[in-house]
């Protein structure tokens, strides 16, 4: 566990600041709590540790998330208060790390993807294998420093704009 994240994690109830209004007054406060866990990169496990709660528990909140967002997975809620990722941050991104264009195809619409498997639906709308677009977003989580496309999906999401003055 980091301690760093575990620091974060310790007053999340004192800012509403991701959340949406019509999110944070959909959910109950301990859903709230795990939500602003969730949206700042989290991993299940670690929001269990944090409450001192049961994964199963954490499950059965997160579950209950999903059902009242309408939503169907981690990324979907981090989409709802976030947004989405902007052309402009995903090139922030593809800079910073130096990451190729189809690396950065397959990432962003992995962000967008609406079924379980990411890459076979991104391959199919790409136009290739799913074992290329998962080579593709491994190359994507190992540069950028992230485990995961929820990860990297806030790494890119939290950028603040970059302004270029004439």
């Amino acid at each position: 566990m980091h301690s760093s994240k575990i620091t974060q994690a310790q007053t999340p109830e004192d800012d509403n600041g991701e959340i949406p209004v019509d999110v944070a007054a959909s959910l109950t406060p301990n859903e709230l709590y795990v939500c602003k866990l969730l949206i700042r990169g989290f991993e299940l496990r670690e929001i269990a540790e944090i409450k001192d709660r049961n994964i199963e528990t954490i499950r059965g909140n997160l579950k209950s998330i999903f059902k009242k967002l309408n939503v169907n997975s981690q990324i979907d809620v981090c989409r709802r208060c976030y947004g989405d990722v902007t052309d402009d941050q995903l090139k922030q991104v593809q800079r910073e790390y130096g990451l190729t264009d189809p690396n950065i195809e397959a990432l962003k619409n992995s962000f967008t993807a609406s079924s379980k498997d990411v890459a076979k639906e991104v391959g199919k709308k790409l136009g290739v294998h799913e074992t290329t677009v998962r080579t593709h977003l491994s190359i994507c989580y190992q540069f950028m420093g992230v485990s995961g496309l929820k990860e990297a999906f806030i790494e890119t999401v939290t950028r603040p704009p970059v302004y270029i003055p004439v």
